[in-house]
């Protein structure tokens, strides 16, 4: 990799030429958009972020969302800037040009709201505001990771599994980027001997469950007993129940990509459970003709289960919420069921759905501390499915 290249990754902090040439483009951006709206409609005005910054603040709309300040956590805060663009005239542009001019003390009392209550307006609005976010049953995107793996077997030729029954894959690795875990699981038994001797040499105790490699353990030539044959790259074996096999006429494996959807079932106990479906899986089923969605539980959980639902990326639920006690056309219903409504942000093969609150709009605060998330598995998913189009009416969703 060229140097500038490498430097741009190493960059934690963008330089103030990067943040002009954005700003720029932003302009440029706004000025075509103005552009081509002046086609359709004759009168129309732009109201820069300075302007819509000044008159949030004189009208008392950054605590609407509970902070002094614009509030860029949650999704709201684009209706709150929405509401002041609308709501700005070109009075209130003429006198906020003359007041800067003329650097006149500039506040509330020489900006009055829009009308009497206007904030009490602005809170019953942005509370009654549920966020839609667009989702798409896509078929594109990283079918399978670039790793290729084969099977481990026996001296038999008879495929190997771990204690739990998972098939047994093997991989090559470079001996300068191993980790604990891959040391340990080294194939052959000399090669890994050799290998946690030289990790021992060089300070790392491997006799602990948990140990670090030292960086400059393998920095000098490793050689095996015979100190004839170097060792630089290593077989180690990995269990996993969900590799695809890539040829059929290869014994090749990859671990699949991109999740496309997680499929609910419960039993006729109660108890629930979920098959998660790789992109690689719907875009084989695709090519087969097969239904995207497969409704019927494996063979292998036996009888008595029925299909309750699939999740997405961005599909919404109300969790924690008692479907018969839900008035749909209840005018207040965002106030009330707001707190409860959350989006599948995404879902791994340990069938662990991840969601997020769905006015959350960063994952971690200014703190690096977890946003609106909560994890759930198919066993302790309690919720209802919904849909809402673009302009926040909402129902129950029908799979």
């Amino acid at each position: 990799m060229k140097s500038a290249k490498k430097r741009l990754f190493s960059v934690k902090k963008p330089d103030e030429d990067f943040v002009n040439r954005q700003l720029t483009d932003t302009a440029y951006f706004s000025k075509e958009t103005k552009k081509y709206l002046r086609s359709v409609f004759k009168d129309l005005q732009a109201v820069k972020g300075g302007t819509t910054f000044l008159l949030r603040r004189y009208w008392g709309l950054n605590s609407v969302l509970g902070r002094d300040v614009k509030n860029r956590e949650d999704h709201r805060h684009h209706a709150v800037d929405a509401l002041v663009v609308a709501c700005t005239t070109r009075s209130n542009l003429q006198k906020l040009s003359v007041y800067h001019r003329l650097n006149l003390k500039k506040g509330r009392d020489e900006f009055l709201p829009p009308w009497e209550g206007f904030r009490d307006d602005a809170v019953s609005a942005v509370n009654n505001i549920l966020v839609s976010h667009k989702f798409k049953l896509k078929t594109t995107g990283q079918l399978h990771e670039d790793t290729y793996y084969g099977r481990l077997n026996d001296a038999n030729g008879k495929p190997m599994t771990d204690e739990k029954g998972n098939p047994l894959f093997v991989v090559r690795k470079n001996l300068k980027n191993l980790t604990p875990k891959q040391a340990v699981n080294i194939v052959d038994q000399v090669v890994r001997g050799v290998v946690l001797d030289r990790i021992d040499e060089k300070g790392g105790d491997t006799s602990k469950k948990k140990f670090t490699i030292p960086k400059n353990a393998f920095t000098e030539t490793l050689y095996m007993p015979d100190e004839k044959t170097p060792v630089k790259k290593v077989r180690v074996f990995v269990a996993a129940s969900n590799m695809i096999q890539l040829y059929e006429d290869r014994k090749t494996f990859v671990e699949p990509g991109n999740n496309h959807h997680i499929a609910i079932f419960e039993h006729e106990s109660g108890k629930r459970d979920g098959v998660v479906v790789s992109l690689f899986e719907v875009t084989r089923r695709k090519r087969h003709k097969e239904p995207v969605f497969d409704k019927t539980a494996p063979l292998k959980w036996g009888n008595g289960w029925k299909f309750v639902m699939t999740l997405s990326i961005n599909e919404l639920m109300l969790i924690y919420v008692d479907e018969e006690k839900i008035i749909w056309n209840n005018p207040c219903f965002a106030e009330v069921y707001s707190q409860y409504l959350y989006r599948v942000q995404k879902m791994d093969v340990s069938k662990k759905i991840t969601f997020r609150h769905h006015l959350t709009a960063r994952l971690k605060d200014d703190n690096g501390m977890e946003v609106g998330r909560i994890m759930k598995m198919p066993n302790t998913l309690i919720g209802i499915k919904i849909k809402i189009n673009p302009l926040g009416r909402i129902s129950k969703a029908d799979d």
